[in-house]
């Protein structure tokens, strides 16, 4: 309630591979911050809320037991797979919008994601202010960004957005185009858009 956690795996020694499991669901409200640090692979089997209160930041750091963020063995030597995050059928991710999520794969640098909440609004793809919105997206200087869901999207109200002149219906603008592409980041963290 009133301090950062970080939880490391143990090194992959006495039998234990380095992983990380959230089995059991998890929340907070308090706007702290929860760092889950595994030598190997974190795997969330559960939903992890800090969507709540204050809210709460998570960062998920990945395949430190090597430097280049790859997975070791039982006798800690790097294999050929790469070390990452999974969640599971019943895994997700519940948090507030704005700058509350981070990943770190080995030694690279830390990746910093904006959590996205909400559809936003017809026209946000053009607004330089609609930095949470999942239309906003569609802006061209967060085209290249890092983002994440922090709750599921119902975007049903797309169908009556964007007229082309013709009385038609455009729906939800593309983000990105063929010559101004998204080339970020985007995970869905056990959420949809519907």
């Amino acid at each position: 309630a009133n301090n950062n956690v970080e939880i490391k795996s143990t090194d992959g020694g006495s039998g234990t591979s380095g992983n990380i499991q959230v089995n059991d669901a998890l929340s907070w409200s308090s706007g702290t911050g929860l760092t889950l640090n595994a030598i190997n692979n974190i795997y969330i089997n559960k939903l992890i809320d800090a969507s709540a209160g204050n809210g709460g930041r998570l960062v998920l750091k990945f395949g430190q037991g090597n430097a280049n963020g790859y997975v070791t063995d039982s006798s800690g030597n790097p294999t050929t797979t790469l070390a990452d995050y999974y969640l599971g059928a019943n895994g997700k991710v519940n948090l507030q919008a704005g700058a509350n999520f981070a990943t770190k794969l080995g030694g690279e640098a830390q990746v910093e994601y904006t959590v996205i909440t909400q559809l936003g609004a017809a026209g946000d793809e053009s607004r330089s202010d609609a930095v949470n919105s999942l239309q906003g997206l569609g802006y061209t200087s967060r085209l290249g960004g890092n983002y994440v869901l922090g709750a599921d999207i119902d975007a049903s109200d797309t169908a009556n957005w964007n007229e082309d002149g013709s009385g038609n219906k455009l729906g939800f603008k593309p983000i990105g185009s063929n010559s101004n592409r998204f080339s970020g980041r985007f995970h869905g963290l056990g959420h949809v858009i519907s």
